[in-house]
């Protein structure tokens, strides 16, 4: 049984794809993009990914949700709607 496929998509003869079949016992444990993703993370390990720490209550008249919705985010909304609409 063959292991490897080698599948070409262009004239050169660097234009190409090998494949490798994997039997049943083997599997992909490292995924290169998560790899990436984990050493960027660690960059910038002490920078927040969010801008607003928004606060939560199981009650919602506890939190004022629309000023947290209409301050910080819709202002940001409301400057890309007319990019979106013109495509």
């Amino acid at each position: 049984m063959a292991r490897n496929f080698e599948m070409k998509y262009g004239d050169g003869s660097e234009d190409k794809i090998i494949w490798r079949v994997l039997s049943e016992q083997e599997q992909i444990t490292v995924c290169p993009m998560e790899e990436e993703q984990a050493s960027n993370e660690e960059l910038q390990s002490n920078k927040s990914p969010f801008l607003e720490d928004i606060p939560w209550d199981c009650n919602p008249s506890n939190v004022d949700y629309n000023s947290i919705l209409f301050g910080n985010f819709f202002h940001l909304w409301r400057e890309r709607l007319p990019y979106w609409m013109s495509t």
